[in-house]
C-alpha cells in the first residue's frame, strides 16, 4: 500500500489548494476498476512542456458509493508542474486517505497479530 498510492496521495496534498487545469495535458491509459465501494483507477498523465512533455503514471485507491464512470481534468500546481494530478484524485483526496488509513491498519493487523502470538506463546 505503502509504495503503491502513498506517493501519489502525499503529492495531491502538497498541491490540492493551488493546483489549477493544464491547458493541452491529456489522460492516457486511464482506467478504474470498483469492488463494491472500492475503486482502484490508474492512469498516465501527459502535460505538453518543454523541451518535452512530461508524463507521470498515477494510482488512486478510494471508497466511493458510484457507479458509471468518471470524468476527470489533468490538474497541476504552477509551481510544481512535475506532479500532475487529477480532478478525480483531488475530490477523492479524504477518501483516499481515510480508506489508506483503514486498509493499511488491518494488513499491519493481519501482519502484526500472528507474530504477536507467536511471540506470547513462548
Amino acid at each position: 500500500m505503502g509504495l503503491y498510492v502513498l506517493p501519489d496521495l502525499i503529492a495531491d496534498w502538497r498541491i490540492r489548494a493551488t493546483a489549477v487545469p493544464v491547458a493541452g495535458a491529456r489522460v492516457d491509459n486511464g482506467s478504474c476498476s470498483s469492488k463494491l465501494v472500492l475503486h482502484i483507477c490508474d492512469a498516465t498523465l501527459t502535460v505538453p512542456g518543454k523541451p518535452r512533455a512530461l508524463s507521470r503514471h498515477v494510482n488512486y485507491v478510494f471508497a466511493d458509493l458510484h457507479w458509471g464512470g468518471y470524468t476527470v481534468h489533468v490538474l497541476a500546481d504552477p509551481a510544481h508542474p512535475e506532479l500532475p494530478t487529477t480532478s478525480l484524485a483531488l475530490d477523492r483526496i479524504w477518501s483516499r486517505t481515510l480508506t489508506l488509513l483503514v486498509a493499511g491498519g488491518m494488513l499491519l493487523a493481519l501482519v502484526l497479530g500472528p507474530a504477536i502470538a507467536l511471540f506470547r506463546r513462548r
